[in-house]
Order: C-alpha cells, then structure tokens, then sequence
C-alpha cells in the first residue's frame, strides 16, 4: 500500500548494506508504476564514499596492479580509491537513460521535460519498471545504499494498483454447431486441473500426487506448480507407471491474479516477474501462440497480504485470450463464498453473451483431506489424447460435480460446450437430463439467463421448450436439501438463426 501526503506518492524505499561481492552486478528494482504520473524522483546516496585504510588501498593497487602489468610509478600514481555506483532506469517504452557521476548523494528526475541529464524527457507511462542501481565498484568492505523512489501528480492516491476486472468486456464466442454423433467410445472421464506438489509449495512429491490420482480413478491430470514446470520432467515416466494422463501446466502465480495454464509442450516456464497488470495481455498473447490454455484461477479469493496475489486485479478489456474461469476452487469447494462470488461472476458473463467454459479445481496441496472434494468431467473417448481434453475444457464439453454423475444434452445431440441453432427445421428444444448417484434430497434445476425452467427430483427428466424467445443459455445444477449447489454443467448455447451476429 502506498503512503501519500498531497501530490507525493510514496513507491518504494529501500536500505541495504553492498559488500566488495557486490561490485560489477546491479541491483534491480522492478516495479509496477501506476497511471495518472507526471514525473518519478529517484534519490539515493550511498556511504562511504572511498576506503580511508591506507594498508588496504595499498594491498589493492599491488593485487590489481599486477593484473594490469602497472609499473611502480603507475602504482603510486593512484591516491585514492572510490565506490561508484549510478542508476540506469527502463520503462515500458524503452531504455531512458543512465546517470553516470561520483556524487555519492543524488536526486533524478524522471518527466516528459526537464528530466534530470542522462534521462531521456518522457511521459510515466503505467506499467512495469526496472530501476537499476549499477555497481561500478565496491572497493570498501562494506557500503552502505539508500534508496527512495516518489512519483508526483495532483491527484493522490492510496493504493499502487486496485483493478476491478471484469466490466465492460468486449464479447467472448465460440461457436461448435456440429451437434455430436452417437458413439460408444465416448463416455465423461474424471479430471483434476489445478495441483501442487514439492516443486512449489505442495506436501507431496510428484510421484505421490499421481499415485494419488490414481487411487481415486482420475483419467487425467494436471501438474501446475506456482511459476515453475520443473515437476513436469517426470512426466513421461510417471504416466506410465499410473496409467494416468498427465498434462504438462501452471500455475502462473503474480502480483494481480493466478491463473492456469494447461497444454505446454516443454518444460519452459513463462517469466512471471516481467508481468505487470496493464500489460497482462501481450504475456497471454505469446501463450496463446504456443498452443496454451489459459484459465482465471480463484478470481475472488482475499489478495495480499492474506494470499499473495490470490485475487484477480489485472486489467481486462476482453477474454479473447481466457480460456475458462475457475469458478469451484480448493476442498468444500461449494461451501465457499469466494467461489459462490465466482460462479455468479460466472453467471453473470454468461448472461452479458460471453461463452466462456467453467471448471473447477481442487488446488491439491496435501494427499488427505476430510472434506469434500469436487471433480471436472469432461465427455472424452476413452483413452483421449492430450489434445481431446484439452479441447474439451475450453469448448466447455463438461460438468463439475461433488459427487453425483450427470448426464445433459438438447434434442439429443447437443451437450454443454456446444451451441444449438434454433431455425425452421429445429425450432423447439427437447431437454434430457440424467443423474446418477442422486441423494433423495437432491433438487434437479434446469437453469437459463431467463431464470429457472424447471425444478425436479426425479434422476431422470425430459422437458420440451417451445418458446425460446431471448434465450442464451441452458444449464443443469444439482442442488442439496440446504439449498446449496452440488454440481452443475456447463451451458449448451442457444442462438436463433434470425438473430445470429454475423
């Protein structure tokens, strides 16, 4: 959180202690600089200024000189020696400049005109900055560096970066009008998408994160350690040993929101630190590019500090390059208000016309648990191959479920993920739903962007729709005797033919 009093803005102050080890390398400040700025002050100092010891300078001169091959007059024409250290600053534009002098206190000015000498005179612009402090020399045992880091505008603010994402975003489609064949490979397979082991923050190794998938008949899994895809090399060994599919993903963990990425073809991890939040899109962009899924992971969970960038505040103009939206996260997943916030975030997409898939994930961390767990199903040939699954979790071809199995199609042929088009030949809706392993007290709700269709507790219903005026979506929820959700599917999208944007 920033500190502000009148136009200054406090970003970041920094107090450290540089050793002769420090000499040659930089020491580099990434930041994300927020908008509406109109000029940036750096000041730092650093101490002492020069080694006193005489016994150490000449011990110096005699090493370094004999390096370089001084003779004795060159020796002892050096006096003195100095530390030196001088700031180089990058923006999202470019390389500004550097201000290389031996003042050991110094104060830059960063702005579109007047900037300090050596800085190039250009607007702030928001986005991700790199202030490095250069250490030309060390030559002290220890140096001491202060640094402080303002930004000035007439408006002040209290915070360096707070987005509410998800409004006014341009629509989001995909269309799948191929209604499904009849075929008996097919069948919904058990998935788990979201988990962690040992190479992040995980109690469990890989191989016990597989075996445990394996012990509770996972068809397909994904490994998604925070920021790193070292666990992934095991890949190839362990998918044999288990007989379980394994993709290779992560959870790409930052400042301004997690999100998941599935689908990567090597063990190569994206730069998370080179992210900030006004430029999320070029990083989903090069993903994308390589054939990635990219999914908004626990968008309402608390941020930071209570989880280190946990809540989704990036800026979001568009979901062209998202996938999915994690709208189930972690155990009890149904029971958690954060998640309830997500699924009618969710929801509320849905009704705007975007066509964005929902999944769940279980964020495994630890083996055991004595809660509730959730599943995504996705409808797969028996033994698909990554690719299948991972079309199926962006089409939407799924359910999430706490445990009963659900079965939902439209005049026979359509299931979630897919778009119906309602036309002279097809202009009623017949909708079929069937659910195994149902409690007596479960509810059945047919839902729609017009509100409920139909409530039932039988395990299997047909029910015919006839006037589809307005209507977008159709989907199923299971729902407890407290009232609370279950599970449910994803939609099968309505679109009358008369009304289709071409």
């Amino acid at each position: 959180m920033l500190q502000t009093k009148g136009s200054e803005m406090k970003l970041a102050s920094y107090s450290m202690q540089m050793t002769r080890e420090n000499e040659q390398s930089h020491f580099i400040i990434r930041m994300f600089i927020p908008e509406h700025l109109d000029s940036i002050v750096v000041s730092f100092s650093y101490q002492p200024e020069k080694e006193e010891n005489q016994a150490v300078i000449d011990s110096i001169i005699k090493e370094q000189g004999d390096l370089y091959n001084l003779n004795q007059q060159e020796k002892e024409s050096i006096s003195s020696l100095r530390n030196l250290i001088t700031l180089s600053v990058t923006d999202p534009v470019g390389y500004r400049g550097s201000c290389h002098r031996f003042e050991t206190t110094q104060t830059v000015r960063l702005a579109a005109g007047g900037s300090t000498p050596g800085m190039l005179n250009r607007s702030i612009k928001s986005g991700m900055w790199d202030f490095a402090f250069n250490m030309h020399a060390v030559v002290t045992e220890t140096c001491q560096l202060d640094i402080q880091i303002k930004g000035f505008h007439e408006k002040a603010t209290n915070r360096r970066w707070f987005q509410s994402p998800f409004e006014k975003l341009e629509k989001k489609k995909h269309y799948q009008l191929g209604p499904i064949e009849s075929n008996a490979s097919h069948t919904y397979l058990k998935g788990e998408i979201h988990t962690h082991t040992n190479h992040s923050d995980g109690g469990q190794t890989v191989e016990e994160l597989v075996g445990g998938a394996k012990a509770q008949n996972i068809d397909f899994l994904a490994i998604t350690d925070h920021n790193t895809m070292s666990a992934t090399e095991q890949i190839a060994s362990l998918a044999n040993t288990h007989q379980v599919k394994l993709i290779r993903g992560m959870e790409l963990t930052t400042f301004y929101g997690h999100f998941l990425t599935l689908g990567y073809q090597d063990d190569q991890a994206e730069n998370w630190v080179e992210m900030g939040p006004s430029t999320l899109e070029e990083t989903l962009v090069k993903m994308k590019d390589q054939g990635v899924l990219v999914g908004i992971a626990h968008p309402y969970s608390p941020g930071t500090p209570f989880c280190t960038g946990c809540h989704w505040e990036y800026e979001l103009k568009k979901l062209d390059f998202v996938d999915f939206i994690e709208v189930w996260n972690s155990d009890d997943p149904h029971l958690s208000p954060t998640n309830i916030e997500a699924f009618q975030l969710w929801t509320r997409l849905l009704n705007d016309g975007h066509q964005i898939s929902a999944t769940c994930g279980r964020d495994w961390h630890v083996q055991h648990t004595d809660k509730q767990v959730a599943y995504l199903f996705a409808y797969l040939p028996q033994k698909p191959t990554e690719q299948e699954i991972l079309r199926a979790i962006q089409n939407g071809h799924t359910y999430i479920s706490c445990g009963p199995e659900l079965e939902f199609t439209a005049n026979n042929r359509y299931i979630p993920g897919m778009t119906l088009l309602l036309d002279e030949k097809e202009s009623s809706i017949r909708i079929g739903v069937a659910i195994k392993q149902m409690d007596e007290k479960h509810k059945v709700v047919i839902e729609s962007n017009n509100g409920t269709v139909l409530e039932s507790k039988d395990h299997e219903l047909s029910h015919l729709i006839e006037e589809s005026e307005d209507l977008k979506w159709l989907r199923v929820s299971i729902f407890d005797d407290a009232h609370v959700r279950v599970a449910f599917t994803n939609p099968i999208y309505i679109e009358d033919s008369n009304q289709r944007e071409l």
